[in-house]
């Protein structure tokens, strides 16, 4: 799997962009252009850094552990995250309000975040693609990681393959290209999808429109679930490149109700009066972040990008609230309070903030 992130410099102290990346030995790195990246720790003893290793699959990401001058421990990352720390014991990977932790004494060649981020249990569907053309420089790379639950209801499948095919409509939207139906599961969309990106991407490159490479990417995973077990929440991420300076990212938090077979709104997580305490606390968020541009928890009429992912409540836009093991996040996208440097902002409200806002009879 390789993907660029953005690692946020206001909210990790460092700003640059480098890829995850797929299974690698250590040992191979002595074959491979190794340039140091962002300095994300350093001691006496001890320096931990970023680094971009090319070889023949390209760029890919790894941290580099050097005790001495001459000699270091590389270890490959796999997987989307945001973000990167370290202490002086500990490297910590964000995604979203996730974290996982790793003893530096102790790195694995490899290290996989997911493993920690999602629930046990979950099957995991991975449908991957490269699309090569007649054109040199136009490949196109489909991926697709999902790690779901049995639900009961099928209406949680379809939210989810809903969103991998919203997304997927971005970057073909003049093309007439079938689209994924009803009595799919998320491992028959992820494969259909890849069929029709092969044909869309071919026809696009065929006729001349573009002559570089397309991407498609989704991650998903169940990351929450309550002790009743009927209550699960997903973190949604999504990103696309169809050229330009960057691509395209989105991400949500959805909690569903998995007996019901939906997606919880605002209606469902807090009471009337519980809610109106909410926005408030999310408005001072949103209005640290945008530095004043925007100051309440609401969005702009006219939300058109991943509909399912912002909810309509009293005739105001909000982003779908979901459910986590801390509170209550709230996810906007770019461009909705920033501009696309900014990233996806995450903002999380601990229940420790809601006490008496959440509904009783769904939040226990």
């Amino acid at each position: 799997m390789k993907k660029s992130v953005l690692l946020y410099a206001a909210a990790l102290g460092v700003g640059s962009i480098f890829s995850a990346c797929g299974t690698k030995n250590t040992n191979e790195f002595a074959d491979e252009t190794v340039t140091p990246g962002d300095t994300i720790f350093a001691s006496p003893g001890l320096t931990v850094f970023t680094a971009y290793a090319t070889d023949d699959d390209g760029e890919v990401s790894s941290l580099i552990v050097r005790n001495t001058p001459n000699a270091s421990d590389t270890t490959e990352i796999e997987g989307y995250y945001t973000g990167i720390k370290a202490d002086s014991l500990n490297v910590k990977l964000y995604f979203g309000v996730d974290t996982a932790t790793y003893v530096l004494a102790t790195l694995p060649e490899e290290i996989k975040p997911v493993e920690q981020f999602a629930l046990k249990g979950a099957l995991k569907v991975d449908e991957d693609k490269t699309v090569k053309t007649d054109v040199a420089a136009a490949t196109g790379s489909f991926d697709v990681t999902v790690y779901v639950r049995r639900h009961p209801k099928l209406d949680v499948t379809n939210f989810l393959t809903a969103s991998l095919q919203s997304s997927f409509d971005k970057m073909f939207d003049n093309q007439s290209l079938d689209v994924v139906t009803p009595e799919m599961d998320v491992e028959q969309a992820a494969d259909f999808l890849a069929d029709q990106f092969e044909k869309g991407y071919k026809a696009v490159v065929a006729d001349g429109s573009i002559n570089f490479p397309y991407t498609y990417a989704a991650f998903y995973y169940p990351d929450y679930q309550n002790e009743e077990g009927n209550l699960v929440t997903y973190h949604l991420y999504n990103e696309t490149f169809v050229g330009g300076a960057h691509g395209a990212e989105n991400a949500a938090y959805v909690t569903f109700d998995t007996k019901a077979g939906k997606a919880l709104g605002i209606e469902e997580i807090f009471t009337p009066n519980g809610f109106e305490k909410a926005s408030e606390l999310l408005g001072a968020k949103v209005a640290e972040a945008s530095q004043g541009v925007f100051t309440t928890a609401d969005l702009p009429d006219g939300i058109t990008n991943y509909p399912s992912y912002y909810v309509n409540y009293r005739g105001k836009i909000y982003p779908r609230p979901a459910l986590t093991g801390e509170g209550v996040v709230f996810v906007y996208q770019p461009y909705d309070i920033s501009s696309y440097s900014s990233g996806i902002r995450y903002f999380l409200l601990p229940y420790t903030e809601l006490e008496g806002c959440l509904n009783p009879d769904v939040v226990k």
